[in-house]
C-alpha cells in the first residue's frame, strides 16, 4: 500500500510540474505566438484572432489539461490510501478519503469540461452569412462561461483539498508519521486558501473598485507556486515518506 501510494505521489508531482511549465510558457506567448490584432480591429476581429490563437495552442492545452487530469487523479487514489496508512479507524481517516476522493473528481471534471468545451467554441467553422459576428461573438461568451466555471471548480477543488490535508496531517501527528510530511500538509492548505481568497474575495473587490492591475500576469504567478511548486513539493515529501515507511516496515 505505501508503495502504490509513493507512486501516485510521484504521479502528481511529474504531472503538476510539466503541466504547470507548459502551461505558462503557452499563456505567455513563449510557445504559441501572440494573437495578431491590428489597432482598429473590432470585437469580431478581435474574438476571431484569439481563437486562431487558441486553435495553434491546441495541443499544448490539450497535454496541460491530461498532465493536470492525471494529477487529479493521483490525488483521488492517495485518500484511500492514506486513510489505510494513517489510521483507518479514526474517523479523520475517513474525512481525509473522502476530501481527497471528492477533491480529485471536481478537479478531473474542471479538465475535462473546459477542453471540451474550447474544442467546439474555437472550432473553425462559422457561419457565411450575415450573422458571422454575432456567431462568434456567442462563441466567446460561452467560452468565458466555461473559463468562469473551470475557475470555480479549482477553488472548489483547493478548499476541499485543503480541508482533507488538515485531515491527514492530524493523523500523521497521531501516528507519528515523519515531521516533515506534517509540515507541508499543514502549509500547502494556506496556499490553497490564499488563492481561493485572492479569486473570491479580492478579485472582486478590487474590479468594483476600478483598480487597473496585471489580474493575468497575478493568475499566473499564483498558479505557477501552487500547482508548480506548492502542491509538487508536498507530493515529493509524501512519496519520500511512503518510500522510508514502507523500507522500515520491510525490514522490521
Amino acid at each position: 500500500m505505501r508503495t502504490s501510494g509513493a507512486r501516485w505521489a510521484w504521479l502528481l508531482a511529474a504531472t503538476f510540474v510539466v503541466a504547470t511549465v507548459v502551461l505558462l510558457l503557452a499563456n505567455l506567448n513563449i510557445t504559441v505566438a501572440a494573437p495578431l490584432i491590428s489597432d482598429d480591429a473590432d470585437l469580431p476581429d478581435i474574438i476571431f484572432a484569439n481563437f486562431a490563437s487558441a486553435r495553434e495552442a491546441w495541443l499544448q492545452e490539450m497535454g496541460t489539461s491530461v498532465l493536470f487530469a492525471l494529477g487529479f487523479l493521483a490525488i483521488a487514489a492517495l485518500g484511500p490510501i492514506l486513510r489505510t496508512v494513517l489510521g483507518r479507524s479514526d474517523p479523520g481517516g475517513t474525512r481525509v478519503a473522502v476530501c481527497f476522493l471528492v477533491a480529485g473528481t471536481i478537479g478531473i471534471l474542471s479538465q475535462v469540461i473546459y477542453i471540451g468545451g474550447k474544442e467546439v467554441a474555437t472550432a473553425p467553422y462559422y457561419c457565411d452569412c450575415d450573422y458571422l459576428a454575432a456567431q462568434l461573438i456567442s462563441r466567446s461568451t460561452v467560452l468565458d462561461v466555461i473559463v468562469g466555471m473551470q475557475a470555480w471548480m479549482i477553488d472548489a477543488f483547493s478548499l476541499i483539498f485543503s480541508l482533507g490535508l488538515l485531515a491527514a496531517a492530524g493523523l500523521a501527528t497521531a501516528a507519528a508519521f515523519p515531521a516533515g510530511f506534517i509540515r507541508a500538509s499543514q502549509a500547502l492548505p494556506g496556499i490553497g486558501l490564499a488563492s481561493v481568497a485572492w479569486n473570491r474575495i479580492a478579485v472582486p473587490l478590487l474590479v468594483s473598485a476600478d483598480v487597473h492591475i496585471e489580474y493575468g500576469l497575478i493568475g499566473l504567478v499564483i498558479l505557477a507556486v501552487t500547482a508548480g511548486v506548492a502542491a509538487p513539493l508536498w507530493a515529493v515529501i509524501l512519496a519520500r515518506s511512503l518510500s522510508r515507511e514502507s523500507g522500515a516496515a520491510t525490514a522490521g
